[in-house]
């Protein structure tokens, strides 16, 4: 009865164990979006919208908005505003510690705004995907300018 027991436990804890809540997940850290000054409310509106909709993606362990506050405070000296490179951004991605970076840019034109976002996949040191989007100023809605942007990108 034991080994009866023993063997049903076995194969139903193995299969557990490589179930997708149990794999481990790669790490993702967002950093700030970079803009102008004068941007930095709607910057603001959109990282708040881009955390929300990062609750969604199962894919990565994401870095909690605190830890990353702290990194972004920590790095926000003239060097992070200087960082537009690949190179630089994988060594920010490296200095947190995670597997993927997602960070961005955004420019203002006379009707629209250029957003791009990038995720840099720090291990393999390259651009995993690169979403570049135009919002057009007072007619699109920012809500799901935002999602339609976080579908692409995951």
């Amino acid at each position: 009865m034991k080994q009866i027991l023993l063997v049903v436990s076995f194969l139903y804890i193995i299969p557990c164990g490589f179930s997708e809540d149990y794999q481990i997940k790669p790490s993702l850290a967002f950093v700030k979006i970079k803009g102008k000054n004068y941007l930095h409310p709607l910057i603001t509106e959109i990282e708040n919208l881009i955390w929300k909709n990062l609750e969604s993606v199962k894919k990565y362990e994401m870095l909690k908005k605190k830890e990353t506050d702290e990194i972004n405070y920590q790095f926000n000296f003239k060097n992070f505003a200087d960082c537009q490179t690949l190179e630089c951004l994988i060594n920010l991605g490296k200095f947190i510690g995670s597997d993927f970076l997602l960070t961005g840019r955004i420019e203002e034109n006379l009707y629209t705004y250029n957003f791009a976002l990038l995720l840099i996949n720090n291990k393999k040191e390259a651009v995993e995907v690169a979403v570049n989007e135009e919002f057009k100023k007072g007619k699109e809605d920012l809500n799901l300018f935002i999602k339609k942007i976080m579908e692409k990108l995951f």
